[in-house]
């Protein structure tokens, strides 16, 4: 049941109709044979196409031992012809995206000497090279790699006999040698190839290179090609007006507004964090004992503050000083000495209520859940 390779003729193709060789029941789908498809197994680094057989919804489509399964969600008749269709737009997308990875790997290796080790379409689309690239290089990349965009050069295929076939000076992760399906971007690349491509390279429109990491010793790109990448630029783009208009930002002076922005919230937080001192410094004087424990209750969320307060109690007044911060049963807490550890204080306010935290012996702190007339008493008794 060897069914024709429709992709592989025209990648253009979208709507067929082909007869119902084989469907079999598999969990939830059904495994279809047409005996001729256009839909796309996953391989090469691509996903499977989606779409419609008749009414029944083309979920996956898979190469299982040479032959290409349809995993539908109902039941066709065998024999049956039927009418089929691709999720054009999706399909589309993905020819961009993948030729426009050729013409990045094919410039990346004649450049830099680069091989391919890894690539994956999914909501992001990745590309793994075994050389470390840096960042001239990369934007360099792009650069010749849009170039062959706007060139808009042939993209073609064939499947050379052997004698040809040797003769070729290729890409390919694997060692291949039956069936060997060339695809090639006239002076940028040629590689061993399954999967289908645009005509030509003008068709991808633009080809952005994201972002890029260091990858197990070489380097990792992250890439959008056509639709793909026009989307994600107005995505961009509205986010840096809402960003401009919340800065009262002219357009193209958005990072210049931005740093301005920066270095005024640098120098608040200074002048907040000396005025947070000076309180302290002000709440620490003065504050009645119980049981030689200095005890106080702050609307205070940040623990930075909290510690700072118990440090300074303790300090100013040579006492033990807890603090607490929080409402009804939940608080934090923070509790230091000068003068002995403050571990055993804690693990037995801990015990009591259901509490966790620790720290040095001149510091604690931690949560409770306690109310704060009960933390009053537990402080009355010890």
């Amino acid at each position: 049941m060897k069914t024709i390779k429709l992709f592989d003729l025209n990648s253009y193709i979208n709507k067929f109709n082909a007869t119902v060789l084989d469907c079999t029941a598999n969990g939830n789908c059904f495994d279809v044979i047409l005996d001729a498809t256009a839909f796309f197994p996953e391989g090469g680094g691509q996903s499977a196409d989606v779409g419609k057989i008749d009414n029944s919804t083309v979920v996956d489509v898979q190469l299982v031992d040479g032959i290409i399964i349809h995993k539908t969600t109902s039941r066709l008749n065998v024999g049956a012809d039927v009418e089929c269709s691709i999720d054009w737009d999706v399909r589309f997308r993905r020819m961009q995206n993948h030729s426009g990875e050729h013409i990045i790997s094919g410039i990346a290796h004649s450049h830099y000497g680069c091989t391919n080790v890894g690539f994956h379409m999914g909501n992001e689309i990745t590309v793994d090279f075994d050389i470390e690239l840096n960042d001239e290089q990369i934007k360099n990349l792009e650069v010749l790699s849009n170039e062959a965009v706007f060139k808009n050069v042939a993209i073609t295929t064939e499947y050379p006999d052997k004698a040809t076939l040797s003769s070729l000076d290729y890409r390919s992760k694997l060692e291949l040698n039956d069936d060997v399906r060339i695809v090639t971007i006239d002076g940028y690349d040629k590689c061993a190839c399954c999967a289908p491509h645009v005509k030509n390279t003008g068709e991808i429109g633009i080809i952005k290179i994201l972002d890029s990491m260091r990858h197990r010793g070489g380097t990792r790109l992250f890439i959008l090609c056509g639709y793909d990448a026009y989307d994600d630029y107005c995505i961009k783009t509205n986010n840096l007006y809402e960003i401009a208009v919340k800065l009262c930002a002219k357009h193209n002076e958005e990072l210049k507004a931005f740093n301005k922005l920066c270095a005024e919230n640098q120098e608040l937080k200074q002048k907040c964090a000396a005025l947070t001192k000076e309180l302290t410094q002000l709440k620490s004087q003065n504050i009645e004992t119980v049981n030689g424990v200095a005890l106080l209750f702050e609307n205070e969320p940040d623990m930075q503050v909290i510690r700072k307060l118990a440090l300074e109690t303790a300090k100013q007044n040579n006492v033990t000083a807890a603090v607490f911060s929080g409402a009804d049963d939940s608080f934090k807490y923070a509790i230091a000495s000068m003068q002995s550890s403050v571990r055993d204080m804690a693990a037995t306010l801990n015990k009591q209520f259901n509490g966790r935290g620790g720290g040095s012996d001149e510091l604690v702190q931690g949560s409770i859940s306690a109310s704060e007339t009960a933390i009053k008493e537990f402080f009355s008794k010890i």
